[in-house]
């Protein structure tokens, strides 16, 4: 019966007041002469397993979390603890080289880079780590902890699956990032959102190829707000379901009305997050949008990151799959930063790759332009077509010309524009790509 009070039936961890209780002891001995590290550890998008998979498919793979944790913990004075549905405490004691922690919290992050087996399914587990240190970051638990769990939030709005050590500066963002979080819901239910749309070239014709939709929420206190500072937190919490229907949708309304008006000839290209493509209904609510907008299928293309889609590769291959066969086209987005993996690849349903823009930047220099001719000579072996993303230059766009890739997006042509705005400057970019 005391176990089961100080420790999780589940997982057969210490429970969070078992924890803290231990850390206190700890600060009273230590008094400021022996120094230790407490990490703060969340599951990224483990709502989302349980949403897929279910709640008993959940927590196997808890227990499989909670044992890989545990077995980093090597010191008899550590504790690894169980403190929410997907989230750990652990303790180090008598650091006395920072080296360790770094070494500590890289080896548990390659550890999650090997799959999780659970009932025949394999998933890949990121891991969003906070650290705070004693005495340096806090002399009273609280303190730690909260430092700790400021950390963590940095890491994942800084992109997930990392670890960061506790920073002054780190309060700042997490009080913004907390704001986000609770005007998002209303931000999606009063539609405070915006498209932007940002122009593809295709070099042989010299025409538009697509429209890639980009999405501004407008802050009724903050202003314009960026897609990097709400999209993964929309992600956490579900709400990029229903902010991935109002983007579609309204990307669709807008396209039909511009071929309504005699702007014929491109498609849009929408990204999609692999947790709306796992979503039950999803293949259900694109055909719906499509058939009341109007829009053939032809006309739209899904963008998915490269890490994201070879992260979620088993939950979402068939799903890619049957929108490639309604006639939406795939495109990989960010390709060369992730995996990049041949054999990946060859298995992967996509159309299209888009070249990173970190290799564009450094075209001119032998390396990067020696990535890019073999990505694209790739792409074109697969029968792929190969976009580069962030040409600035024309140097840029004459090496990738050369170099035989299908179409060029950047600001060389033009930014992102709302609706108006496009309307107006396309004209000017047929002009300014057949002066180039």
């Amino acid at each position: 019966m005391r176990r089961l009070f100080t420790h999780d039936s589940l997982t057969g961890l210490p429970r969070g007041r078992w924890f803290i209780k231990k850390l206190q002891g700890n600060l009273k001995r230590s008094q400021g002469n022996i120094s230790f590290a407490v990490f703060y550890i969340d599951v990224d998008n483990f709502q989302i397993i349980n949403d897929i998979y279910g709640y008993i498919f959940g927590d196997r793979v808890l227990k499989q979390v909670a044992q890989r944790l545990e077995k980093y913990i090597t010191s008899k004075d550590g504790i690894v603890s169980r403190i929410g549905s997907d989230e750990f405490l652990i303790f180090y004691p008598m650091i006395r080289d920072r080296e360790k922690i770094y070494e500590l919290a890289n080896g548990i992050l390659a550890e999650f880079n090997r799959p999780i087996i659970c009932d025949n399914n394999k998933l890949y587990i990121g891991l969003s780590m906070g650290i705070a240190f004693y005495p340096d970051h806090g002399r009273e638990a609280h303190e730690l902890l909260r430092n700790a769990n400021i950390a963590m939030y940095n890491v994942k709005d800084e992109g997930k699956n990392s670890f960061a050590i506790y920073d002054k500066s780190m309060c700042k963002e997490v009080i913004d990032a907390a704001i986000i979080k609770r005007d998002l819901k209303k931000a999606v239910k009063h539609s405070q959102f915006k498209l932007h749309y940002h122009p593809q070239i295709d070099l042989k014709s010299k025409e538009v190829a697509c429209l890639e939709v980009l999405t501004r929420w407008e802050h009724p206190e903050k202003g314009l707000i960026y897609p990097n500072n709400f999209i993964p937190i929309a992600e956490e919490n579900g709400l990029i379901v229903p902010l991935g229907d109002f983007i579609l949708y309204s990307a669709c309304k807008q396209l039909k009305e511009w071929q309504n008006n005699g702007f014929t000839g491109y498609g849009i290209s929408i990204n999609i997050s692999p947790i709306q493509l796992q979503h039950r209904n999803f293949i259900d609510k694109v055909r719906d949008i499509l058939d009341e907008t109007g829009i053939d299928p032809c006309y739209l293309e899904f963008e998915i990151t490269e890490n994201s889609l070879i992260r979620y590769i088993d939950q979402t291959n068939d799903i890619l799959a049957e929108l490639r066969n309604m006639g939406i086209r795939i495109s990989l987005d960010d390709f060369g930063t992730g995996y990049s993996s041949l054999s990946y690849l060859k298995d992967l349903p996509v159309d299209i790759i888009k070249i990173d823009r970190t290799f564009i930047k450094s075209i001119e220099n032998g390396v990067e332009r020696a990535i890019t001719n073999a990505i694209i000579d790739l792409g074109h072996e697969m029968d792929l077509c190969i976009t580069a993303e962030g040409v600035e230059t024309k140097d840029q766009l004459n090496i990738l010309r050369d170099q035989g890739c299908d179409r060029v997006q950047g600001f060389l042509f033009s930014k992102p524009l709302n609706n108006i705005e496009i309307e107006n400057k396309v004209t000017e970019i047929y002009q300014q790509i057949n002066a180039i």
